[in-house]
């Protein structure tokens, strides 16, 4: 079992791949939209990432919860029971 801080890490690694920005660049409380210039192609990418590192599946009416990493994980733990 991962820590929060474990998963955090691992959020934020897949958020930055798929926004082609530094993990550095991404706080918990960043908004994807605002702050990050993130479109819905880039969200549904790091939702299909999210799938595939975490083993879940994820419904696609979730993107509008995945504002930030805290919305993310939420919508991760929702998802995978924790």
């Amino acid at each position: 079992m991962h820590t929060v801080d474990d998963q955090t890490t691992r959020i934020i690694s897949i958020v930055a791949k798929s926004l082609e920005v530094e993990p550095g660049e991404i706080a918990e409380t960043d908004r994807l939209i605002e702050d990050h210039d993130a479109d819905s192609l880039a969200l549904i990418g790091v939702l299909a990432a999210l799938e595939q590192e975490f083993r879940v599946t994820i419904a696609q009416d979730q993107l509008s919860r995945m504002t930030d990493v805290r919305g993310i994980r939420a919508v991760l733990a929702d998802a995978a029971g924790w």
